[in-house]
């Protein structure tokens, strides 16, 4: 299975070839290839649009459950979409059923590491905010404190 680096996701499709994709699959249409559809999702994925990402999901899920053949690399795609989409329970779920048929799988774990970091970054950062509100609080409750009992005086 030849999968792409979890970075390449960020990385637009150029338009030409996005285009030329879309028209390759309504060309097809009502019976489009397998191919065609792979590819219009991963351009889709690969957008900077959400709306357009999930579409690309969709598509994703909807080879994942029709075609047995390529269900192993739609988990990957899967996984990685929920990566870019900051969904990372999701992106957990999917990267860890296709760990569990394929464990030593190279982008696999390096997607499992990346989104680990973004999940003890992501914590860090909660912790950092509940720690600024409860500081924010605290100074506001001192200050509170202090003009009522300087104005008991």
């Amino acid at each position: 299975m030849n999968l792409p680096e979890p970075t390449a996701i960020q990385k637009p499709i150029p338009v030409e070839e996005f285009l030329q994709i879309k028209e390759q699959y309504e060309s097809e249409h009502p019976l489009i290839t397998l191919q065609t559809k792979f590819n219009l999702a991963w351009a889709l994925v690969c957008s900077e649009d959400l709306q357009q990402v999930q579409q690309g999901l969709t598509l994703f899920c909807t080879i994942y459950r029709d075609f047995a053949e390529r269900r192993l690399e739609s988990l990957y795609y899967i996984a990685l979409t929920q990566y870019k989409m900051k969904q990372y329970e999701e992106s957990r779920r999917y990267l860890n059923m296709l760990l569990a048929k394929d464990p030593s799988n190279p982008q696999a774990l390096k997607l499992k590491s990346l989104l680990y970091n973004a999940v003890t970054t992501e914590g860090y950062i909660g912790i950092a905010v509940v720690a600024g509100a409860v500081v924010s609080a605290a100074a506001l409750v001192g200050w509170a404190s202090k003009r009522l009992f300087s104005r008991r005086r």
